[in-house]
């Protein structure tokens, strides 16, 4: 059974990345996930935030987490992307550092563009 642990909207600027890596840390903690996994959480929503608002000014910043049995299901969104129409992710981001952390500490990763709203999800078990 998945349930929505929290979602959480803030400003999209580098500082809110901190408050969001708490939030879904302590989402994190309350399922019991072990502490290597919770260390895979905080960089992975740390890279995949970085990597957004790298791609494009926003308004917002967006963090879902599902909670299933051993696992989280984390999607972080771009509202509000100034540059909505451009490719995402950026050619060349899947060699970058970031992307190979996130490759390294998530599983499932997925990069959506809908209706202008660029998006990184990814699993962590």
């Amino acid at each position: 059974m998945t349930s929505t642990a929290f979602q959480l909207t803030s400003p999209a600027n580098p500082e809110s990345v901190r408050v969001i890596r708490a939030v879904a840390s302590g989402a994190a903690a309350d399922a019991a996930m072990s502490y290597d996994s919770l260390d895979d959480l905080d960089l992975a929503v740390g890279e995949a935030s970085a990597a957004l608002l790298e791609h494009s000014p926003g308004t917002s910043l967006e963090c879902v987490v599902a909670v299933s049995p051993g696992e989280l299901e984390v999607s972080v969104r771009l509202h509000g992307a100034q540059r909505a129409e451009r490719q995402w992710p950026p050619a060349g981001w899947e060699e970058s550092l970031g992307a190979v952390v996130l490759g390294a500490v998530a599983s499932n990763l997925r990069y959506d563009h809908r209706e202008g709203v660029p998006a990184v999800s990814f699993t962590i078990s």
